[in-house]
């Protein structure tokens, strides 16, 4: 399962004419895992396990009730709010390990493992 444990590992990938890409076999990727797309800016994206995301900002969530500073709890409701809004996709991984993923993921990415999911960034070319 993804993210099961830690993910850990760097690998180069270029999309096809569909968008798809294979996840990296480090990820502990399966068919049917559900994951979400995260744009982190524009030439930045991660991949998580939907249950594992959408639980963490469920416990940031659950501290709303316990903040009385009204500045604080401005800032976090935001906070929580711009998490949800960073979903750019819900993903399914095929039984090749692909996922389709969206035009706004650069062609040629580099996939790195981050312990509890995977960032991709532009590939850099070395001149």
């Amino acid at each position: 399962m993804f993210g099961e444990n830690k993910i850990i590992g760097r690998k180069n990938s270029i999309l096809d004419s569909k968008n798809r890409t294979s996840i990296p076999q480090f990820s502990g990727i399966e068919q049917g895992d559900k994951l979400v797309l995260i744009q982190e800016n524009e030439d930045s994206f991660s991949i998580y396990e939907k249950k594992y995301y959408l639980e963490q900002i469920k416990i940031l969530e659950s501290k709303l009730e316990e903040i009385k500073d009204i500045n604080i709890l401005i800032e976090l409701k935001k906070y929580i709010e711009m998490e949800y809004m960073k979903i750019v996709k819900e993903l399914n991984c095929d039984k090749q390990h692909r996922v389709v993923l969206t035009e706004e993921v650069p062609k040629e990415i580099t996939f790195f493992g981050c312990g509890d999911h995977l960032k991709m960034k532009r590939l850099e070319k070395n001149n």
